[in-house]
């Protein structure tokens, strides 16, 4: 088998100088895949030397310090290394083979030809993109809570004590949060315990150099989705005639790129220090190099550089852990004889290579060589989110209820999946288990969950297609970024909602278009979007879960809004013009119709929302028995806005809990009267009444919970077994 064999019917967007091909073998008549080794043969070279790096220090911070599993991996890593450098080297020495040798061009010549080659548009939007991010994470400082300040405490151990290994975090973002720690030498990470709005004055800067970091990172996503509608553009490049021999690079790929870096549910979490980012970085990074691999199926660079990605990318965020299998799927698919044999192993064997030191070390702690024990989780994460929606639909922000649940009816199996935690880290009330029985255990919980979504599924699989329907459309409605962090996002909640529509309708129109503009080499993100879509509307209510995509949705909006206009002026014609304006009025009806039938949110008041969140931070208080400032803060929450329910409900609770009945009815009270077909007042009154002995009024309230309650409740045998007890 030849090394290059000529793939007929694709064209490299790749242009040759044509000093790099001799006069009796014009670049033209080059294999496609010569032609794109040899004129990127520098970059392979430093890329592949990076790889290497990256994946001896990984090995190095990963392994442990003694057992044959850890030692055996570095003459394994070293040979494969050497394997894939020979491999590559032998293939560019065949590709020069095709070209003619010629003098190097004088310096002047090289700068004053960067200008026709590289695309300057680029630049500005950079430079955009980073003083918006700036602006917009300035204005908008984040504290440390919940999951940001695991993560940073995590990486301020790391970079003092050295890794060990963790069952819940995967070390992809924290060991390379560690060496951002180490390097500016960050003091110890501070949490904020208060869920509400971050104080201005005081923002967080344990994650200053985080934000540094991930901020740069957003900009590459955007420089990696420009290369990536290039190369999925091929020969439909529009090239216009700039005015001037400069080139500022192709139109559809600029405002990708562009979409990219100024997309504030993008930018928001580059303040945090959070794994989506990172996530974010290695999947559309891994997108392009899968694209690449598709396309040019004889360089072998670039099944490996993929493989090294979505490794990092499933050390970053596990839920990605069957993405490989579907790669690789498509290197069956589009492969002839032996490539698909030995294209598919090129992707395995770094992701191999880069899940080994992680294995190695959970083996030695946990006695588990599983290398994404997260992944575990997530499954139980998707149970909740399935019952979360069949049973009370989308909890608002994350946790708290609102008025499309106004009502929580998950504490039982929420409850069951936070015991969780502790059981896969091995500590369970201050007792360390032992391996044997934290497997166990773990496997009992792992049952149980399993079990849960297994039994809904084929009990009810109508109810479950529509809950999945409408998580994901919500998924991608409102990604919630600014509630979850800036009470006044109500103040400008329909910039970016109607922003985020945008995308939407714009996105699915260029999937229409991208069916005669990119062809089969769309196959990868298509595939992607429908990965996210699927395994990501299970997971709980991690709605941010699905961000890593959102450069996918925003290059097919580029072409959506691109082609589109394209076909209103005419250069569109036939079927494909037909289509794009069928996909565009069809995606416009669609996400209004949504908007209108399915809102994530009903309307509601920037006054109502900050005194839910002044609620929240009361509850959040309550629960770390800090009732002094907790009181004060229900209290304040009910003057903003005493017409909602459910904050009077709320300081019920409070007074309820703290063994004061008779100052709880009265806020009962109030709260069924605004809201009377809310079933859990009732529940909460009657067990205040039974609390005072007043057993006619208790049964009565208890009673019309019972009617009010929806069947699969988790409340209703509580009630039901209060109920048979109370005297008559």
């Amino acid at each position: 088998m030849r090394l290059f064999q000529k793939n007929i019917g694709s064209a490299s967007i790749i242009p040759v100088e044509k000093s790099l091909t001799p006069a009796s073998s014009p670049a033209k008549n080059l294999p496609q895949d010569a032609r794109e080794l040899w004129a990127n043969r520098s970059l392979f070279i430093i890329v592949y030397l990076i790889m290497a790096v990256v994946l001896l220090a990984w090995g190095f911070v990963i392994l442990p310090e003694s057992g044959w599993f850890s030692w055996l991996w570095w003459p394994v890593a070293v040979v494969a290394l050497l394997a894939g450098g020979g491999l590559a080297g032998w293939q560019l020495k065949r590709a020069s083979g095709l070209v003619e040798p010629v003098a190097p061009a004088p310096l002047a010549k090289k700068l004053f030809g960067l200008g026709q080659r590289i695309p300057l548009g680029l630049l500005p939007i950079l430079l955009i993109g980073f003083f918006l991010n700036s602006y917009i994470v300035n204005e908008n400082p984040q504290p440390l809570r919940h999951d940001s300040y695991e993560y940073s405490n995590l990486a301020y151990q790391y970079a003092h004590q050295g890794y060990t290994p963790h069952a819940v975090r995967t070390p992809g973002f924290t060991v390379l949060l560690a060496g951002i720690f180490k390097l500016s030498n960050t003091p110890v990470p501070e949490r904020a315990e208060l869920f509400g709005p971050p104080n201005p004055y005081t923002p967080n800067y344990w994650a200053i150099d985080a934000w540094r970091y991930e901020r740069f990172m957003l900009l590459l996503v955007g420089l990696v989705i420009y290369a990536l509608v290039v190369e999925l553009q091929g020969a439909r490049r529009f090239n216009f005639r700039y005015p001037s021999t400069l080139y500022w690079g192709e139109p559809v790929a600029l405002l990708a790129a562009f979409l990219t870096v100024t997309c504030p549910f993008l930018i928001a979490y580059t303040g945090l220090p959070l794994t989506e980012i990172p996530s974010t970085f290695w999947l559309i990074l891994a997108v392009f190099l899968w694209v690449k691999a598709i396309k040019y199926r004889q360089i072998a660079f670039y099944p490996l550089l993929a493989g090294a990605c979505l490794a990092l990318l499933l050390e970053t965020r596990p839920t990605f852990i069957y993405l490989p299998v579907v790669v690789i799927a498509t290197l069956v698919i589009f492969r002839r004889g032996r490539q698909r044999l030995y294209q598919p192993l090129l992707l395995a064997a770094p992701i191999l290579l880069f899940l080994w030191p992680q294995a190695a070390a959970n083996l030695q702690t946990f006695d588990d060589p599983n290398p994404t024990l997260v992944a575990d989780f997530s499954t139980h994460q998707m149970a909740v989110g399935i019952y979360l929606v069949s049973t009370g639909g989308l909890p608002r922000y994350q946790i708290q209820p609102s008025a499309v649940s106004p009502n929580p009816t998950y504490e039982p199996i929420w409850d069951r999946l936070a015991n969780y935690l502790p059981i896969q880290m091995g500590n369970v009330d201050g007792v360390q288990l032992s391996n044997t029985v934290r497997k166990s255990r773990s496997a009992t919980e792992s049952a149980y969950f399993k079990n849960l979504i297994f039994n809904y599924i084929t009990s009810k699989p109508l109810e479950f297609a529509g809950t999945m329907a409408k998580r994901a459309w919500w998924m991608w409605d409102q990604h919630f970024l600014f509630p979850y962090y800036d009470t006044d996002y109500f103040d400008y909640r329909w910039l970016t909602d109607n922003l985020n529509r945008l995308y939407l309708i714009a996105g699915l129109a260029g999937i229409v278009a991208s069916i005669w503009a990119w062809g089969r080499w769309a196959w990868p993100l298509w595939l992607v979007m429908a990965y996210m879509w699927g395994v990501h509307s299970l997971v709980v209510i991690e709605f941010r879960y699905t961000l890593p995509a959102y450069p996918l949705l925003v290059a097919f909006a580029a072409l959506g809004l691109w082609s589109t206009v394209r076909a209103v002026v005419g250069k569109i014609k036939g079927v494909e013009r037909r289509a794009v304006f069928g996909g565009a009025v069809l995606a416009l009806a669609l996400i209004t119709t949504l908007s209108i039938t399915v809102p994530l949110i009903p309307p509601t008041n920037s006054t109502r929302e900050k005194a839910l969140d002044i609620k929240a931070q009361a509850d959040e208080l309550d629960q770390v028995r800090q009732f002094k400032q907790s009181i004060a803060l229900y209290d304040e929450a009910i003057n903003m806005y005493p017409q909602e329910a459910q904050l009077w409900a709320g300081r019920g609770n409070y007074y309820a809990n703290q063994r004061l009945p008779d100052q709880a009815l009265p806020d009962f009270n109030r709260a069924i009267l605004l809201d009377p077909t809310a079933p859990d007042p009732y529940r909460w009154r009657g067990e205040a009444l039974l609390e005072l002995k007043k057993y006619p009024e208790a049964r009565a309230d208890l009673q019309k919970f019972l009617q009010l309650a929806p069947a699969n409740h988790p409340s209703r045998d509580k009630v039901e077994r209060e109920l048979a007890t109370i005297p008559t």
